[in-house]
This record gives structure tokens, sequence and C-alpha cells, in this order.
């Protein structure tokens, strides 16, 4: 699974104008990954979306990827961990 989500997130910018993306990791239970929007938005995107949030925030945008980049090292530690 973790496969499909790592290409089908490599397309995204193939199917959407505007987009950028950011940091991406695919987790044992979930994935996340940044979008990073230029000029007007989505292009035409369908947004069927889980969880999303509008960072204009250096600073917040920066933590936002440290916490994506590092999640993998602090999998041990998530309340999920080990559940099946």
């Amino acid at each position: 699974m973790g496969v499909i989500a790592d290409l089908m997130w490599r397309e995204i910018k193939n199917h959407t104008k505007n987009i950028t993306l950011g940091e991406f990791v695919v987790m044992p239970n979930h994935v996340q990954g940044l979008l990073i929007l230029n000029g007007d938005g989505m292009g035409g995107a369908d947004t069927n979306v889980v969880h999303n949030r509008i960072n204009r925030k250096a600073q917040e945008f920066e933590n936002i990827q440290n916490y994506i980049a590092d999640n993998p090292e602090n999998w041990e530690k998530d309340k999920f961990f080990g559940n099946k």
C-alpha cells in the first residue's frame, strides 16, 4: 500500500495546476503530505480531503514540514503504535 500511496502522491503534480509537492511520508496507518498552492489555488482539482489546513505563516509551515519529516522516527511513541 505504501508504494501505491507514494506513486499517487507523485502523480498529483501531473494532474493539477499550481501545486508543488512538499514533505510526504507513508506511515503504517496513514499518510501525511503538504501541498503548496501556487497562485490562485487548486486549479480545478477535486478536493475530497480528510484533513486540510491553510498555513500562511512561515514558521508554522516549517513546523509542519518538520513534523511530517520526523514522524517515522516518532512512530513508536504514537498512541496507535502496535494496534492493528
